[in-house]
């Protein structure tokens, strides 16, 4: 009710401090970040890049 009544000082929300948890991956979880950073995302970009110049030839 404190906007109706225009007053600032009625109005207090105050954030909530973030927890800080930091990401320990496990051996798998690593191997999976392995693979799809140096393998699968190169991979798709190639990939994607040979189906645009495929595409563009046929022009």
């Amino acid at each position: 009710m404190g906007w109706l009544s225009e007053e600032r000082d009625l109005i207090s929300l105050t954030p909530k401090d973030p927890a800080v948890r930091p990401f320990t991956p496990n051996p798998l979880q690593e191997r999976i970040l392995l693979y799809v950073q140096v393998i699968l995302l190169p991979a798709m970009t190639i990939l994607c890049g040979l189906l645009v110049w495929r595409k563009r030839r046929r022009l």
